[in-house]
């Protein structure tokens, strides 16, 4: 009954591990780099292949570091990457496949200062082209903060386009709430798994030659 129990509750781990709501970030995202003015506003963290054109593909940095910018642009200029007159469209990708729930993006809303806005909108791409879906708007010191409801969409990579007709924004991070659809049981589970129903095997075994011999 004990060695029962056991399986059971590997099993239930197991199916439990693929459904737990968690912060997912992407394997790497790809776009045009940032540009230049009184500070660099490239994203200097990228690890992953920089094109003469200043495209960036396969790799991942300061947008999804974990580290919001403390102020605004023109005093912490690190943590932001800019793009002037134009509407950059930055592809995310995800291994395994997501369940999204939620996206937030934080730009500095300098209001202005510089030359540097809010963007006017953003819109989404999930394989049936892009649609501008509408934020929850808030306001975080510095920072304007852009909330949008995936819950119910699945993708494995999307686009996000971010519309501007002003001359700077800058954006310091983006975050991805969601399950990761096919997650990978931990070793310890797989080995309670094995070992279980190697002894349900052996003591179904055991009962088949009592039931004989008697």
């Amino acid at each position: 009954m004990m060695i029962r129990h056991a399986v059971l509750v590997a099993a239930a781990t197991l199916a439990c591990s693929s459904a737990h709501a968690a912060t997912i970030n992407p394997t790497s995202y790809d776009m045009i780099d940032g540009g230049a003015g009184v500070f660099q506003y490239q994203d200097d963290t990228y690890n992953g292949t920089r094109a003469p054109n200043g495209y960036l593909s396969g790799g991942v940095g300061e947008l999804t570091d974990g580290v919001v910018a403390a102020g605004p642009w023109n005093v912490t200029p690190g943590p932001y990457v800019g793009w002037r007159f134009i509407s950059p469209e930055i592809v995310f990708n995800f291994a395994p496949l997501s369940n999204l729930a939620n996206a937030t993006f934080r730009f500095d809303n300098a209001q202005g200062v510089g030359n540097v806005f809010l963007p006017d909108s953003l819109s989404f791409d999930f394989g049936g082209g892009f649609v501008q879906y509408t934020p929850t708007v808030t306001f975080e010191g510095n920072l304007g903060v852009f909330s949008y409801d995936f819950t119910g969409i699945s993708a494995s990579t999307f686009t996000v386009r971010i519309d501007s007709e002003q001359e700077w924004f800058m954006l310091t991070e983006v975050d991805f709430d969601g399950t990761l659809a096919t997650a990978v049981p931990e070793p310890g589970t797989w080995a309670m798994l094995i070992a279980g129903f190697g002894a349900v095997g052996a003591m179904a075994r055991r009962r088949r030659g009592a039931t004989v011999t008697a």
